[in-house]
């Protein structure tokens, strides 16, 4: 909901209750905070009563701080926390059932490198887990999670969400989560059920997550939790689900205008923008008419009328290339990554592919991997010995903190200027 994807789930909610008045809808969350915002988004704003159920049972959940041997040598921002991984191996139980969630897909693969060297008896029993690896690998950690022969899984929020399997013993949270309502799902995969105490081990990767982690705890006992901000108008978003809708059936566009200003996020739309996108589609707009590629669009008249058309794609090309570029997640061009006998290991943007000499060794999906070519988008690697620092990086590799928590953070830091002061002047 707080992404471009809920704006096109709305979109194409808005069609399917335009085809069937009769469609029942089901929306739910663990963590959301504006629920009743939520509804009218999901179903509309012509459904004027929702029927929103909710269950009075508190969730209990108990966050604790894995603190450095040595504080003084505590950075205070930035770093993995890697360095302190002796501190977190002597909290963590080796028989229990643990996830390990990282907030990237680089920090994942660090860790994971780690944790197996200083680990070498849980080789067998280790398992890395995000979302540029195989599907099928993946699918493998999951089933190894179910069956209770995998015991530890770093992964991100590849398994905080949509992943059905039996509740994990321990939670372990690398850095802050930057989030309450991230941190609530993921505390949730331990003690899922009701009435059950989940338990998180937070892991510091500096100074000032210790801050934020106080002020989560502080949110938590409260009951709040975050509220979704909408994105509202993502004319990209918009001209992307007209474009689909013309490749398949087409749509009238007095019809479909009355179907989108029902949407919660495009609620304000003007007629004299939405007049733009029409332009844009079938012309190219101002800018680009001159340019026939650009023109993907057109009138479909019906029986010769006028005044009866849809507007459809007739060019199989733009078709196909409009179906292998649709969603709404910003990456960069990937490539697979194949042993050079044909297993696939999973992605690597093309930006860190490109970089790679012949012979070069880097560390991918839990492997230490040599690159012998690249070869029709698939990037050929084999096993290697040798020992390298060179691990992918993915956009995206930045979380930013909440509203929220932001805004409790400068809460926590007053507080703990006054425990200061407090105390000089008792001294």
């Amino acid at each position: 909901m707080g992404c471009k994807r809920g704006n096109q789930c709305e979109l194409a909610l808005s069609w399917l209750r335009g085809n069937n008045q009769n469609i029942q809808i089901w929306a739910m969350s663990a963590t959301i905070g504006n629920i009743e915002e939520a509804a009218s988004s999901i179903l509309g704003l012509s459904y004027k009563q929702p029927k929103i159920i909710k269950s009075n049972i508190v969730k209990s959940i108990e966050i604790k701080s894995v603190i450095p041997d040595k504080i003084g040598t505590f950075p205070w921002s930035g770093h993995l926390g890697i360095k302190s991984h002796k501190s977190l191996i002597k909290e963590i139980d080796k028989s229990k059932s643990t996830l390990i969630f990282t907030n990237t897909r680089n920090q994942s693969e660090r860790w994971f490198q780690c944790l197996r060297y200083f680990n070498p008896e849980m080789e067998d029993n280790i398992a890395l887990h995000h979302g540029s690896l195989d599907k099928e690998d993946r699918k493998l950690v999951e089933e190894g999670v179910k069956e209770g022969s995998i015991k530890w899984v770093v992964c991100t929020s590849s398994l905080d969400l949509g992943v059905d399997f039996q509740p994990v013993d321990q939670i372990v949270q690398i850095g802050s989560a930057k989030n309450i309502g991230r941190l609530i799902q993921r505390a949730g995969r331990s003690a899922h059920k009701p009435g059950g105490i989940s338990k998180i081990l937070f892991m510091p990767t500096n100074a000032l997550e210790l801050l934020e982690v106080s002020a989560m705890r502080r949110l938590i006992n409260k009951g709040i939790t975050e509220k979704i901000n909408i994105p509202e108008l993502s004319y990209d978003v918009l001209l992307q689900h007209l474009v689909t809708l013309a490749c398949g059936p087409g749509f009238d566009p007095n019809i479909e205008k009355e179907r989108i200003k029902n949407c919660l996020s495009y609620r304000n739309l003007k007629d004299e923008d939405w007049n733009w996108c029409l332009d844009f589609l079938e012309y190219g707009g101002r800018c680009l008419k001159a340019y026939p590629k650009y023109k993907k669009i057109e009138k479909n008249y019906e029986f010769n009328n006028k005044n009866n058309f849809k507007y459809i794609v007739k060019d199989k090309t733009l078709i196909r290339i409009h179906k292998f570029n649709i969603g709404t997640i910003t990456s960069d061009k990937s490539v697979i990554v194949k042993y050079i006998k044909g297993k696939s290991l999973g992605s690597l943007e093309e930006n860190f592919a490109s970089k790679l000499k012949i012979g070069d060794t880097f560390f991918f999906a839990g492997k230490m991997l040599e690159f012998i070519k690249i070869r029709d988008n698939i990037l050929y690697v084999k096993k290697s010995s040798q020992k390298s620092s060179m691990i992918p990086a993915w956009i995206g590799g930045q979380m930013v903190i909440s509203d929220l928590l932001s805004k409790n953070i400068r809460k926590e830091i007053s507080l703990t200027n006054e425990l200061f002061s407090f105390k000089g002047i008792c001294e």
